[in-house]
């Protein structure tokens, strides 16, 4: 997977630099539905490549609290790797099931072929390292290989991380 490979590079210089670090290693945003999903949403279908797959999703809030833990005490982290993701693995029907509920109208996920979406963007001008980056993530997804749940926002900030339908709850206004 490229994408994958880029990250384990970084990760592998940061750890050979000789410098103290810690790692974070957040999953799927949630906030992707507000940055980049929203007027697809809006709209009534999300299309993604994405298949089956669950996603551990995680609030950008709670990766920035976890952060803000390590940054107040560096020495206390130096050496570790937190992999941070939400409390729940849900796949972009799921998703999309509790958007729907939340607006109270349907909003449908049709999953697009790998190929297809590698194609689609290739032809909108999406430079080719990023297609690959994209069409790993989604592989990765579609593989069920982004589903695994980890404690890292717990054991950072003391409580769990925030629950997707709380997030959609709180950013309906977003997508009516």
């Amino acid at each position: 997977m490229a994408i994958a490979r880029v990250q384990g590079e970084i990760d592998r210089l940061v750890m050979q630099s000789g410098l103290p670090w810690t790692i974070l290693r957040p999953t799927f945003f949630m906030q992707n539905h507000l940055n980049f999903n929203a007027g697809a949403i809006r709209a009534g279908t999300l299309y993604a490549a994405h298949g089956e797959g669950a996603m551990a999703v995680v609030d950008v809030r709670d990766i920035a609290a976890a952060a803000a833990v390590v940054l107040a005490d560096p020495a206390a982290h130096e050496g570790r790797t937190y992999d941070l993701t939400g409390p729940e693995a849900l796949t972009e029907a799921e998703q999309m099931a509790l958007i729907s509920q939340e607006l109270g109208r349907p909003v449908h996920y049709v999953d697009v072929p790998l190929d297809t979406a590698r194609d689609a963007m290739a032809a909108s001008g999406v430079p080719p390292a990023v297609v690959d980056w994209l069409t790993s993530l989604s592989a990765i997804v579609r593989n069920g290989w982004g589903a695994g749940l980890a404690d890292g926002v717990q054991t950072l900030t003391g409580r769990p991380p925030r629950r997707f339908t709380d997030f959609v709850r709180e950013h309906a206004h977003v997508w009516r």
